[in-house]
């Protein structure tokens, strides 16, 4: 035993680094395909709002 953190092995495509507009420009691929409609659902969905109320009452 190394004593140190494992490495981690993944064949999965690291995206973190791209922003979501340069996503758009991908090849034609699937995966390009696949991001593309997720992101015209994005635009097309309408402007979500999420609220709530917080209040503390005293007794």
């Amino acid at each position: 035993m190394n004593g140190g953190a494992p490495e981690f092995e993944s064949d999965l495509v690291d995206l973190t680094g791209l922003p979501l507009n340069r996503l758009r420009s991908l090849d034609d691929s699937v995966l390009s395909h696949a991001i593309r409609r997720v992101l015209q659902e994005l635009d097309d969905a309408p402007q979500l709002l999420a609220a709530f109320d917080n209040a503390i009452s005293s007794p």
